[in-house]
């Protein structure tokens, strides 16, 4: 039913959002924790999936886990080809998958809204950029 995740994937965000999200989630789960005495259940893995899924508008059922973040480093007198646009919502599941009428009827969507780059490395100028990417973010 799901295809593994790809570090060649091809959807990406910048790394400043990343580091933006990764900095406002730290700061909610330390204000948590103090207020729950240190009893803080969600670690920030969870967190981060949680945030990104609902970002970058990816359905559950395109990746069940949503754990694998990449860096594409491009060097000073390198370019990559992207598609660059900002992500619109849409529905958590899509047609046909179990619960997608339930989450339909409740109104529950992935709101979108960070700028997302579309990046083909089967695309000829983008060959190169596959030895860019290096191993995944650390959370």
């Amino acid at each position: 039913m799901y295809s593994a995740n790809r570090l060649a994937g091809s959807f990406w965000f910048a790394e400043d959002d990343f580091l933006k999200i990764k900095s406002q989630a730290e700061a909610d789960l330390k204000s948590q924790a103090t207020q729950n005495q240190g009893k803080n259940s969600m670690r920030l893995g969870m967190y981060l999936r949680h945030q990104f899924r609902s970002l970058l508008a990816v359905r559950r059922d395109w990746t069940p886990s949503f754990d694998c973040y990449a860096r594409l480093t491009i060097p000073m007198n390198g370019s990559v080809v992207a598609l660059i646009g900002k992500v619109n919502e849409q529905p958590v599941y899509g047609q046909n998958f179990p619960g997608e009428a339930s989450a339909r009827e409740a109104g529950i969507k992935l709101d979108g809204g960070l700028t997302q780059y579309v990046i083909r490395f089967d695309f000829l100028a983008n060959k190169a950029a596959l030895n860019w990417i290096q191993s995944p973010l650390s959370f």
